[in-house]
């Protein structure tokens, strides 16, 4: 296991290191007339790379049967997998993410997924 200085784990926290596993789509451009003009379909599908501090956990394996309103580490690479472990980033199975996409903080009972 690797062990880092806090400061070097502090550094490495706010890099954006990581792809997402569901990459947002770019906020469209603003003309000069104010008008917003869609972002071009190139963009849209280039890479999202995040910092840690702005991933709560990593996606898991199975591919996502929809989007995400936040970013999760894309664990395709053992390399990325690695280090999101060794910053604390959390790995979730399918299971672990349908229970915290359904269940709101303070609304689900431990171990039951239905909201009340």
């Amino acid at each position: 296991m690797y062990e880092l200085t806090r400061d070097y784990l502090d550094l490495l926290v706010h890099l954006p290191l990581f792809e997402a596993a569901d990459p947002a789509p770019p906020a469209p451009r603003t003309s000069s007339g104010g008008a917003q003009e869609p972002a071009s379909p190139a963009a849209s599908a280039a890479p999202w790379f995040v910092s840690a501090s702005e991933i709560s956990a990593a996606a898991p394996a199975e591919r996502l049967p929809f989007r995400m309103s936040r970013p999760l580490l894309d664990t395709t690479s053992p390399d990325s997998a690695a280090l999101g472990k060794l910053l604390g980033i959390r790995s979730l199975n399918m299971a672990q993410l349908l229970v915290q996409v359904t269940c709101a903080p303070g609304r689900c009972h431990p171990g039951n997924t239905r909201a009340r």
